[in-house]
């Protein structure tokens, strides 16, 4: 043991209240997803709140769906495939 390790050791004793400790029977499980969760409801929750009374008496708007702009804006997405347009197409009447 290095001298610095016992001084640190007899900072911490003197640190400690003296006798024994009282021992606990009630033990606390450690749920961190569960608490994650009650946060991240508790903070949703109150962002709806100020959300609301800063909207209060306007009319909801509801945002278009992410990509939306980009597919009617890019010429090159495809549409639905279909078989062909209606009415045949320019080898109607050729005989294959």
């Amino acid at each position: 043991m290095h001298a610095r390790d016992a001084v640190q050791g007899q900072a911490a004793a003197a640190d400690r209240p003296a006798g024994p400790r009282p021992a606990s029977d009630t033990v606390i499980p450690l749920r961190r997803g569960d608490r994650a969760d009650e946060v991240a409801r508790a903070v949703d929750d109150e962002r709806r709140h100020r959300r609301e009374q800063a909207m209060a008496g306007q009319p909801t708007v509801i945002p278009p769906r992410l990509g939306d702009e980009l597919r009617r804006a890019n010429p090159f997405v495809l549409g639905e495939y279909d078989a062909g347009p209606p009415g045949g197409g320019p080898d109607e009447g050729v005989v294959r």
